[in-house]
């Protein structure tokens, strides 16, 4: 018999882990004055996922709308079909351990706690308030907050490492056994929205320096 392991662990740790390789890489860039070539790519990093965020809604809604005859179907027979994805649930879990008080707006001082914990600073952190503003109103909403984050998935770290565990259970499989899910995780690993949030600060900051070294200013 093989067991499929349960994956919420596994996404949430390669969050963190990429997290933490970008801290500890603007780290380096910070303290030593020199920046990556690729490095101004960070200054664009917010409006980026800002972009696919808006590309992925769209998409999303294009495949609730085609299930939508078969998700009524299973309601009918009492059965509730709710589609998601590990990218919305990982910006979710940022989400609501940032906005500490449930309010639905992300305040300067509640990002800049998760940025400063995360190895930014507080300067960073009202730089990137600014850059998640998308409407310009002066505040965060959470889907603002959501929208802001990059997708850690969309890299090919991600499909190798993906690739690799799948290789992994294929090679423990049984052929001739039964393959059963596994329930998910009592104490699964928590994504570190500190670290989350300190890591992108720094690159914002980052590649806004480098731009605006390249620029002459």
């Amino acid at each position: 018999m093989a067991v499929i392991p349960s994956l919420s662990s596994f996404y949430s740790n390669f969050v963190n882990q990429e997290a933490n390789k970008s801290k500890q890489r603007h780290s380096v860039a910070g303290s030593s004055g020199q920046f990556s070539v690729d490095a101004g790519a960070g200054a664009n990093v917010i409006k980026n996922a800002q972009s696919a965020s808006v590309q992925d809604a769209r998409e999303n809604a294009e495949i609730t709308q085609e299930n939508a005859v078969a998700i009524s179907e299973l309601a009918k027979k009492g059965f509730t079909l709710t589609l998601g994805s590990f990218v919305a649930s990982y910006k979710n879990e940022v989400m609501v351990e940032t906005d500490q008080n449930g309010d639905g707006t992300i305040s300067l001082s509640e990002l800049g706690k998760q940025v400063v914990a995360g190895g930014g600073t507080n300067a960073q952190a009202v730089a990137m308030y600014k850059a998640m503003d998308e409407n310009g109103d002066g505040s965060v909403s959470v889907r603002e907050l959501e929208d802001s984050l990059p997708n850690p998935f969309d890299t090919a770290d991600f499909v190798d490492q993906m690739k690799a565990r799948v290789e992994q259970f294929q090679k423990n499989a049984d052929p001739n056994g039964s393959i059963i899910v596994s329930p998910p995780e009592s104490s699964p690993v928590s994504v570190d929205a500190g670290l989350v949030l300190g890591s992108l600060a720094m690159e914002l900051d980052a590649g806004s320096r480098a731009s605006n070294s390249g620029s002459g200013r």
